[in-house]
């Protein structure tokens, strides 16, 4: 393996892959495709209400069964393609009944955690996780109103703009307005390639301990004097 983090494979390809997914998040209709071929919406604050509105598990977690599946992927449909309408909503199920066979459900449950984990890769952290005393940072409002708040502010944005773009691009804007206005220097949280540096540092570390746990190899006999 390398002794460099830079030129591990891994860490190459995940910061690589979250440059791609930074980039490609602008595209002008805000339109991505599934790991399993389903071709959706980018997911933004109002996808999140209403599948907050849902009770779906795929945010609120718990188990997930194919209705939930479905449902989901409704709200996060493609709607160039599929109307709002209840005979719409039936089409789509309808077209998509089939997700329900275990191996379709598995790939397409596998696809959405994929796409939620990249939605949220550059999410910060919650000022919540790190609270060491209960009931310590109660949350008074929701992070979809301090969003709307942040960018009302910073930008001048409307509530209905904001609540519609995606979450991949308002996290960029959202890092870019901390670093502009924080007086001190500012460290992000890049899961992907923090993560693969991680796994680097770990492998690194039992290269190491095993070449120290190889027995010492016996130095060669020193030659004899001629007589």
């Amino acid at each position: 393996m390398s002794y460099r983090l830079s030129d591990s494979a891994g860490y190459k390809e995940a910061v690589a892959r979250e440059l791609t997914l930074r980039e490609t998040a602008f595209l002008c209709d805000d339109r991505t495709t599934l790991a399993n071929g389903i071709r959706v919406r980018l997911f933004t604050p109002m996808h999140m209400l209403r599948a907050l509105y849902a009770e779906s598990p795929f945010v609120l977690g718990g188990e997930v069964r194919g209705e939930e599946l479905l449902q989901f992927l409704w709200i996060i449909r493609d709607t160039a393609a599929w109307g709002d309408g209840d005979d719409d909503r039936q089409r789509f199920i309808g077209a998509h009944l089939h997700l329900l066979q275990p191996q379709a459900f598995m790939e397409a449950f596998n696809a959405v955690h994929q796409y939620l984990e990249e939605t949220f890769m550059d999410r910060p952290p919650s000022a919540s996780a790190d609270a060491s005393t209960a009931g310590e940072h109660t949350a008074f409002y929701s992070n979809v109103a301090e969003l709307v708040d942040i960018f009302g502010h910073q930008y001048g944005w409307t509530e209905r703009y904001v609540l519609g773009l995606p979450y991949v691009r308002l996290y960029q804007y959202l890092r870019c307005i901390i670093s502009r206005t924080s007086l001190e220097e500012v460290s992000f949280i890049n899961r992907f390639s923090d993560l693969a540096a991680v796994a680097w540092t770990n492998a690194l570390n039992q290269q190491q301990q095993a070449q120290q746990s190889l027995p010492a190899t016996p130095a060669p006999p020193a030659p004899q004097p001629q007589q």
